[in-house]
């Protein structure tokens, strides 16, 4: 049977974009946890960079996706994530 979706999950989304929705869903502490709670200081010091210093979060992002495994979101709570942000004008 064919599937139709209602909404495309976007590739990428702008940094702000992705903030806001993390503050809206609740979720940004817990991702500003997550990278505090990196020992490894290079790989801390790589994370900040991904969440702070990017023009735009990748759904494919190695950290996005771990910090999204970290906070026990599912592939589908993700995609929503980057749905909702698609659709924020800041």
């Amino acid at each position: 049977p064919e599937i139709f979706f209602n909404e495309l999950v976007p590739f990428q989304v702008t940094r702000a974009q992705g903030k806001a929705s993390l503050i809206i869903a609740n979720l940004w502490q817990g991702v500003v946890d997550f990278v505090n709670s990196i020992s490894d200081p290079v790989e801390k010091a790589v994370a900040e960079v991904a969440l702070n210093d990017t023009t735009h979060w990748q759904r494919t992002s190695p950290f996005l996706n771990e910090a999204a495994n970290a906070l026990g979101l599912t592939d589908e709570q993700l995609d929503q994530l980057f749905i909702d942000a698609s659709k924020i004008e800041l």
